[in-house]
């Protein structure tokens, strides 16, 4: 029985090694590789080539500021809704919690596509309409910046955040706040001094994973970054193989070591701080019940707050999106534009064979990697907490 659970471990570990291993192997191969293949001679020069162009310098800045601006937005709007969903009697809270995680059911380039219909400087709607209210010449936000991607891809990666904060903060010893308060700590004392110091192992892997999140993302800066000529890694990438008369795949794997490199040490990092955080006693599974903090006169401005979030998550990304697709262009909603909404685009579509063909090609891919993942998932952790190898 050992033996048969040793070849099963075995031959888990050679398909993840394949599909995971695989394919970086190849990555570091054609970095160093004379020519376009991973099997080339030993050489220098990709990186040399790579490295020393002046464009890059500017896109590792922004990389870096969008990383690191889209992960603390999504982390502190996760600890924010976390806290209020977990320990305070804000009315229906039941429903924030499932809105808190609802953006992960939109596609991210679709999320994308709708900020930039809302705000894009030329004919965003929301632009469109407060030019109209207030008599403005020029639209007074522009959603191809920087500081648009990093909102776009901080609300994307908010659920997930959510995930890792919540369950920790709703399992949180209440003995330790009733221990600071019988000291004369006050709410906002104890919040800051016992509470988040016991959560930091939750909240610095939630902020980690955003950060992981926020490098590899392509949907937010391909949408909202390349329109506006704000290009980070993932874009540059793609405009080195996508682009031009022939793809530099050398110097595009050279580059994208600093990226590899990067991913895997915020993924050793993220590790190391989720096994610290099975060191606490509120995030090893003790079942608590949390003292709900009463917000008293702050109970339905923070309300408030939370609903306008929740409308900007979910009720205004999929809004705009079905209202664009019935009318014929990108208009204020109006009683003429409501006189033109027919079907025509939908029509277009489904009589489209290509349209077609893309949309059964995507429910094939979703369906059948889902289940893939979901199976090897299993067996893979089966393997690990289960099967005692050698």
């Amino acid at each position: 029985m050992d033996q048969k659970r040793s070849k099963l471990t075995l031959s888990l570990v050679a398909i993840v090694g394949v599909l995971t291993i695989g394919p970086v192997l190849m990555l570091v191969l054609g970095s160093f590789s004379k020519g376009l293949t991973a099997f080339g001679s030993f050489t220098l020069e990709k990186y040399i080539a790579a490295y020393t162009d002046p464009a890059l310098l500017e896109v590792l800045v922004n990389t870096v500021v969008f990383v690191l601006g889209s992960a603390l937005t999504a982390t502190g709007l996760a600890l924010f809704l976390a806290y209020l969903n977990t320990r305070t009697d804000i009315p229906f809270k039941f429903l924030f919690r499932i809105i808190s995680i609802l953006p992960m059911m939109i596609p991210h380039l679709l999320f994308a596509v709708s900020w930039a219909l809302l705000l894009n400087p030329s004919n965003g709607m929301l632009n469109l309409a407060l030019m109209n209210v207030f008599g403005l010449e020029q639209a007074p936000f522009n959603i191809y910046t920087l500081w648009g991607m990093i909102l776009v891809e901080g609300l994307l990666d908010l659920p997930i955040c959510y995930l890792i904060i919540a369950p920790a903060m709703a399992q949180f010893d209440v003995a330790l706040e009733e221990s600071s308060r019988v000291f004369g700590a006050n709410t906002w004392r104890t919040l800051l001094r016992v509470t988040l110091p016991v959560l930091r192992p939750a909240i610095l892997a939630a902020f980690v994973l955003g950060l992981v999140r926020g490098l590899a993302s392509f949907a937010t800066p391909s949408v909202l970054g390349m329109p506006g000529r704000v290009n980070v890694l993932a874009t540059y990438l793609y405009q080195m193989i996508a682009t031009g008369f022939s793809p530099d795949y050398g110097a595009a794997a050279a580059v994208g070591m600093s990226v590899l490199v990067t991913s895997i040490s915020l993924i050793v990092v993220y590790r190391a701080l989720t096994a610290e955080g099975e060191k606490y006693v509120t995030i090893a599974g003790r079942g608590y019940r949390p003292t709900m903090i009463e917000l008293k006169g702050a109970k339905y401005p923070m309300f408030t707050v939370v609903a306008l979030l929740s409308f900007i998550l979910i009720v205004l990304p999929v809004t705009v999106l079905f209202y664009t697709s019935l009318v014929p262009y990108s208009m204020v909603p109006s009683a003429r534009a409501f006189s033109l909404m027919s079907w025509k685009h939908w029509i277009e579509v489904l009589e489209d064979p290509i349209s077609l063909l893309s949309l059964r090609n995507s429910i094939f891919l979703g369906v059948v990697g889902a289940t893939l993942g979901v199976v090897l998932s299993i067996f893979v952790a089966y393997a690990i907490v289960k099967v005692k190898t050698r």
